[in-house]
């Protein structure tokens, strides 16, 4: 179904209720105000892990264990302290890590009783040595996994990993963070054991005398809601050669959004796009003055306007 698409006037300043927020983190104030470190290892005793800032993102240094087999491996993790969440997307880009290592990074949402040996909820991970992705259930520490694929990541690219509990399905998704709207692995399962819990971002030695080291940027927390039901224009500028559209859409949106103008609200023309990536919540399109007397625009999420399935044996008509 086409999106409804909001309309207004030129010359005339539209305002609308602000959207449903996501809250988001892109460590840029290299502060952890909204954080707890959780070192479980240091809690026991063990010499504490490194959180560091580095080209504006968070870095996550664990050391050696000093008793894998009573303690478990080497582990780090942030966890965020917002409210708890039942339906949760959760979001963040892996922009570096020691390929040499033998470590898992990922995202834990619903988590619950967080502490060594007692942490539960649902990790969406990759595991490095392996080159594979893992869509897992935490129980007491213990996973157990609910789907994985092996997928190559690339030491020089940015990646965002993203996953997305509603009710018992869980989705893993994993995509380019310079093209986050298309997604190289997705990954699903149901489990209904954890229902609402805390989120947070984590790294974990895959071998007992392991370390970590791996760094993360942009992250965000939201409802998962349908992204149509929050697009909202905002504002209108007219400046002196373009007009300038202000929109407010819902974090969990992700999509391409389209500005058309029309005369006569029959005919619309297309006149620019814009992404807003999963996560934000405003989006901003631009185009040209004319000298139309009266003149409508509308903006709703960029539809497909042309599709073949080559299902047929010819070429049109």
């Amino acid at each position: 179904m086409h999106p409804k698409f909001p309309l207004f006037l030129l010359g005339l300043m539209w305002l609308g209720a602000t959207c449903a927020s996501a809250q988001i983190d892109d460590f840029d104030d290299g502060e952890l105000s909204e954080w707890t470190i959780l070192d479980v290892l240091a809690d026991a005793g063990a010499p504490a892990g490194t959180v560091s800032f580095p080209d504006k993102g968070v870095r996550l240094q664990s050391l050696t264990s000093p008793d894998p087999e009573a303690l478990g491996p080497s582990r780090l993790a942030l966890v965020w302290g917002g409210a708890e969440s039942t339906d949760v997307t959760a979001i963040m880009d892996v922009v570096a890590w020691d390929s040499a290592l033998f470590q898992d990074m990922g995202i834990l949402v619903r988590g619950t009783d967080i502490g060594l040996g007692t942490t539960g909820g649902y990790a969406w991970s990759y595991d490095v040595d392996e080159g594979k992705a893992y869509l897992s259930r935490l129980d007491s520490e213990a996973a157990a996994t609910l789907a994985s694929e092996e997928l190559p990541l690339e030491l020089d690219k940015d990646y965002r990993f993203q996953i997305t509990a509603i009710g018992k399905d869980i989705t893993g998704t994993l995509s380019e963070a310079s093209a986050p709207d298309v997604p190289l692995l997705i990954l699903s399962a149901e489990d209904d054991l954890f229902t609402e819990g805390e989120t947070g971002i984590f790294t974990n030695a895959g071998v007992p005398d392991g370390t970590t080291d791996a760094t993360c940027d942009n992250f965000a927390v939201f409802d998962p809601v349908a992204p149509s039901d929050l697009l909202t224009l905002t504002e209108m500028r007219l400046l002196e050669n373009e007009v300038q559209v202000d929109f407010s859409v819902s974090p969990s949106a992700g999509e391409r959004y389209l500005l058309e103008a029309s005369s006569n609200l029959t005919e619309w023309s297309p006149l620019a796009n814009v992404l807003v990536p999963l996560g934000q919540v405003q989006g901003s399109l631009a185009t040209s003055r004319d000298g139309a007397a009266v003149r409508f625009f509308r903006v709703g999420v960029e539809p497909p306007y042309y599709v073949e399935d080559f299902e047929g044996d010819s070429f049109g008509s």
